[in-house]
């Protein structure tokens, strides 16, 4: 997340929540049953995993930020 939590509106953390939830939807809807031995792939996978797991962590911190509002 680029903004801090206690700056975030709420629709702002709740479409960062959703956009990194669909990142990850369409992220594991385009892996390839098939390995590759090929440079390029393994690029990707690295690439991929990284995008994977800021989308996560975008996602719950949007989460707890949500959480915290609302308690």
């Amino acid at each position: 997340m680029t903004k801090q939590e206690g700056s975030s509106s709420p629709s702002d953390l709740k479409r960062v929540f959703e956009v990194s939830i669909s990142a990850l939807h369409e992220e594991s809807k385009s892996v390839e049953p098939t390995v590759r031995s090929n440079r390029a792939l393994v690029q990707r996978a690295v690439t991929d995993e990284t995008l994977k797991k800021r989308a996560v962590a975008d996602a719950a911190r949007a989460l707890t930020a949500l959480w915290k509002m609302h308690t």
